[in-house]
């Protein structure tokens, strides 16, 4: 019979999007999608291992002063993450991201918002389903390395990705 395998035998088919390497794009909240906004990664798994390496950027926008004459902050991010799992994945990742942002006060009159970038770490999970839809979510800290460093006194600050959902293209 065609189709049909015998009972402990191994099925041909092609391994699903969790095993393979390819890029994906997401829609999220937090540092890895600078403040609300997009994702692109590359997903590259390490040869007989669960573990992987996924260079990302993302981009995006939305802190705003909420003055008369209101202006909003757009930001960048770059990193990488590290992760252990098929579906269910541990993920360290490190980046480099626009974590706060500012509205200078120049003697009375506030200037455009500007955001202030830092360096950092963060620890999380990651869903990545056979199909390829993914969820993913992590807590860290980073350090404000870009003028204005002025984030009240803070340089160190707790950051997140406090969601994630893409789906990985192939």
């Amino acid at each position: 019979m065609l189709g049909v395998l015998p009972c402990g035998a191994a099925s041909a088919e092609a391994p699903g999007k969790t095993a393979t390497a390819g890029a994906g794009f997401s829609v999220g909240a937090g540092h890895q999608y600078p403040w609300v906004g997009l994702n692109v990664a590359y997903y590259v798994p390490i040869p007989d291992s669960r573990f992987w390496l996924t260079p990302y950027f993302g981009a995006g926008g939305g802190v705003c002063t909420g003055e008369s004459t209101s202006s909003c902050a757009t930001g960048g991010a770059v990193g990488a993450m590290g992760a252990w799992g098929r579906t269910h994945r541990i993920i360290v990742d490190v980046f480099y991201s626009a974590i706060g942002a500012i509205s200078p006060n120049l003697h009375g009159t506030y200037l455009p918002v500007v955001p202030v970038y830092g360096v950092g770490v963060a620890a999380g999970y990651e869903y990545m389903a056979r199909s390829g839809f993914f969820l993913r979510g992590d807590l860290g800290v980073a350090y404000a390395t870009s003028p204005p460093l002025a984030l009240g006194e803070m340089t160190l600050v707790p950051t997140a990705t406090l969601i994630g959902l893409g789906y990985k293209l192939w």
